[in-house]
């Protein structure tokens, strides 16, 4: 059986492969995109091209819900948008179920196009990724004020890599008591582990689209053997059902003994 590989199709000789490459092509995209909207055009062709843009990243979020509107699901995802960790892991749920990421700005405020599209019913389901500390308790309750208290649950833990595991047990089915349950359930099949320190957010930024369309879970790790929150609480309980697996960055990124670790867990299994 071949799995479908940001490589290509490709045999297993090994049940997880280090990406490396295709995050330098998607960066690589990145660049480009600064040269302009001209650029990307002679590229891909005129038509096929829209830039959609606000005068802050709280902005651009509510221009890409408008954008999308009639694709979007029912159910929205709240996040912070003073760090991308929280988005990031949910990021391949977002993609496989079509759920809107809505930004929160300082914790306590949503775009007014997102706050419409709560109090108008577009939105009847809320998750909201983060801790009280970034996403506030009285964000929590307008939104329950909203849509019912029994549609809006809140996923964390102590830090992002907790949080970023609480996500990932949600997405696969496995929090069947909370009362908001995943339209699309995730699995280990093609699970994506990227480094989670802020100055690694690209190789997330890459991976995350990648799981969403193999409808996998990605995780942020730390880059260790030793303490490693995400490997040992969803990775090891899970290697039976890995079919092949990618760890994204070069070894500077995630090293040699972290990958080497990772594939022996699954071969032993």
């Amino acid at each position: 059986m071949r799995s479908p590989s940001l490589c290509g199709w490709l045999p297993h000789p090994e049940h997880w492969l280090r990406v490396t490459e295709p995050v330098a092509l998607f960066h690589r995209i990145g660049w480009l995109c600064h040269l302009g909207i001209i650029t990307i055009k002679a590229i891909v062709g005129n038509n096929n091209v829209t830039r959609i843009q606000g005068a802050t990243r709280y902005a651009t979020c509510a221009g890409v819900y408008q954008a999308g509107i009639g694709n979007w699901s029912h159910t929205a995802i709240l996040a912070t948008g003073s760090n991308a960790a929280d988005a990031l892991s949910v990021a391949p749920y977002a993609y496989a179920s079509k759920s809107p990421i809505f930004l929160v700005q300082g914790g306590t405020t949503l775009q007014p196009q997102l706050q419409n599209a709560i109090t108008s019913g577009a939105i009847n389901k809320i998750v909201i990724v983060g801790s009280p500390e970034v996403i506030s308790s009285d964000l929590e309750s307008w939104c329950s004020d909203q849509v019912g208290s029994g549609n809006v649950i809140r996923l964390y833990g102590s830090d992002r890599y907790q949080t970023s595991s609480k996500i990932a047990d949600w997405e696969t089915g496995n929090l069947t008591t909370l009362s908001v349950q995943p339209e699309v359930v995730l699995t280990y099949q093609y699970p994506g582990v990227v480094n989670g320190g802020t100055s690694h957010f690209a190789d997330a930024l890459s991976t995350g689209p990648f799981c969403g369309y193999n409808k996998s879970v990605m995780l942020l790790t730390q880059d260790s053997t030793t303490e490693n929150y995400t490997v040992t609480n969803n990775i090891i309980p899970n290697t039976q059902e890995i079919h092949e697996g990618y760890v994204t960055g070069a070894e500077n990124v995630l090293s040699a003994e972290l990958y080497n670790w990772l594939t022996a867990l699954v071969v032993d299994n």
